[in-house]
C-alpha cells in the first residue's frame, strides 16, 4: 500500500502539534509496512524539487513559484487575531492557486490513498485527487470550528468536506458529524518522552539552573492568538509575591515571526511581571524539548482552540501534570484533579488562582505526578494511532469498484 501524504507542515522546516503528528504517523506506519510519501507545497521564486528520505518516509518539498511572494509573505507575518485572522485564512487559502499543480504531482506517484493534513488550503487539489484515489482528512485546524458557528459556515463545511472519503479529527470536537468520520487521537512517542529518574531530573534543573525549591512552569506554546499565551502571561503578572519569587516560568516555541503584533503583546505583558523568574527560549527541537520537561514540575496549556494536544500528551509521558483550558481536545487528556487541573479560557484570573493554588499545596502537584504517565499509556501511543489509521485506510480499500 502506497500512502502520500500531503501537508505544508513540515517537522524539518517547523515544529508545530501538525509537524509532528505527521512525522510520527508517517514513521510508524513505515514500520507496519506502508509505502509512505511526504508531499510538503511551498512557494518560492523559481521551480524547485528537494527530496529526501527520514527513517523510511520519502519527503518531497515542492516548490511553485509566484510573483506574489511578497504579498504571501506579508500575510504569513500579519496574520492573527481580529482582523488579522482575514489575514491568516487568507494566508492559507493561497495554496489553491497551485492545487491543480499538487494534485498532478502528488498522481504521479501512484498513491493507493491520499492523506490530506491541510483542509483549507489543501482544498482544490483534494478535490482533485478525489477523482482519481480516496483522500483522507485528517482535521487539524481551528477554522472547522469557525465555520461550525454559524449556518453560512456549516453549509460550507458541508460542501468542503464532501471531496473526502474519510476525516479523521483529533478530538471529539473536530470530528464532523459525518458517517464517514471517526475521532482518532493524536499520538505520543512514549520510549523518547518518558519519566526521568532522578538523577536526570536534578540534571535538567541544574541545566537550567532552577533551584531545587523552585516550582518550574512550561508553556510549550507557539505564540499566536489561538495557543492563549498572552493569557498566561497575564497571570504571571498578576501572582501575588510569595507565589511569584517561588516561580520559574519557562516558554518555548516563542520564535514566531508570524504573529509579531500578538508577540508585542506577549512581551508587553511579561515587562509587568516583578519577581518571578521568567525564561523565554524559543523554538526548541524535541530533544531539547525533552529535557526541559524533565526539570518541569507542571506544563500549562492556556489554549483558547485546540485539538489532541501533542504537547500535553508529551508532558505527561514525561511524568509531568498539566495545567490546561477546558477547550476541544484537552479534556480528553487532562482529567481535573487527577492528571492535571482545567480551567476557563481566555481567563488569566482563572489561571492565576489555580497556580496560587499549586504552589502553595505541594502535594497537589506531587499527588498528580504519580498517575501522570498511566493516563497516557494506554490510549496515546503512535502504535495505537497508526493501528486505528491504517483500518480506515484497509476499509477504503476494500470498498474501491475494483475490488467489487
Amino acid at each position: 500500500m502506497r500512502v502520500v501524504f500531503v501537508t505544508t507542515h513540515e517537522a524539518r522546516t517547523s515544529v508545530g502539534g501538525v509537524e509532528q503528528h505527521v512525522a510520527n504517523l508517517s514513521t510508524t506506519l513505515v514500520r507496519r509496512g506502508v509505502d509512505v510519501w511526504v508531499v510538503v507545497p511551498r512557494f518560492g521564486r523559481v521551480r524547485v524539487t528537494q527530496s529526501r528520505e527520514d527513517r523510511g518516509v520519502h519527503i518531497e518539498e515542492l516548490t511553485y513559484p509566484t510573483r506574489l511572494l511578497p504579498v504571501f509573505s506579508w500575510l504569513d507575518r500579519h496574520a492573527g487575531g481580529g482582523i488579522r485572522l482575514a489575514f491568516g485564512l487568507l494566508a492559507k487559502l493561497k495554496y489553491n492557486m497551485i492545487g491543480k499543480s499538487v494534485a498532478l504531482d502528488v498522481m504521479t506517484l501512484s498513491p493507493d490513498i491520499v492523506h490530506q493534513h491541510d483542509f483549507l488550503a489543501g482544498l482544490r487539489a483534494s478535490r482533485i485527487m478525489s477523482r482519481q484515489v480516496p483522500v483522507v482528512l485528517t482535521n487539524h485546524t481551528g477554522e472547522y470550528l469557525l465555520l461550525q458557528r454559524t449556518a453560512v459556515g456549516r453549509r460550507l463545511l458541508s460542501q468542503s468536506l464532501a471531496c473526502f472519503r474519510f476525516v479523521i479529527g483529533p478530538s471529539q470536537e473536530l470530528t464532523p458529524p459525518m458517517s464517514n468520520a471517526s475521532y482518532i487521537e493524536n499520538g505520543v512517542d512514549l520510549g523518547f518522552f518518558r519519566v526521568p529518574g532522578t538523577d536526570a531530573r536534578e540534571a535538567a534543573r541544574n541545566a537550567l539552573g532552577v533551584p531545587s525549591q523552585q516550582v518550574v512552569m512550561l508553556c510549550p506554546r507557539r505564540w499566536a492568538p489561538t495557543k492563549g499565551v498572552l493569557y498566561l502571561a497575564e497571570a504571571i503578572a498578576a501572582l501575588p509575591v510569595d507565589v511569584a519569587r517561588r516561580c520559574t516560568f519557562i516558554f518555548a516555541g516563542s520564535a514566531n515571526d508570524g504573529y509579531p503584533v500578538y508577540c508585542q503583546q506577549v512581551y508587553g505583558a511579561l515587562g509587568r511581571v516583578h519577581g518571578t523568574d521568567v525564561r523565554v527560549l524559543g523554538d526548541l527541537d524535541q530533544k531539547q524539548l525533552r529535557d526541559v520537561y524533565h526539570a518541569t514540575d507542571v506544563t500549562v496549556i492556556p489554549s483558547l482552540l485546540e485539538a489532541t494536544s501533542l504537547a500535553a500528551l508529551e508532558s505527561l509521558a514525561c511524568g509531568v501534570p498539566v495545567l490546561a483550558t477546558n477547550v476541544g481536545g484537552l479534556p480528553d487528556i487532562v482529567v481535573d484533579g487527577k492528571n492535571g487541573w482545567l480551567v476557563p479560557p481566555a481567563d488569566p484570573t482563572a489561571l492565576a488562582t489555580r497556580i496560587v493554588s499549586l504552589v502553595r499545596s505541594a502535594n497537589l502537584i506531587a499527588g498528580a505526578r504519580t498517575v501522570a504517565r498511566a493516563s497516557v499509556e494506554a490510549r496515546f501511543s503512535w502504535d495505537t494511532v497508526a493501528e486505528k489509521v491504517l483500518s480506515v485506510y484497509e476499509h477504503l480499500l476494500d470498498r474501491r469498484p475494483s475490488a467489487l
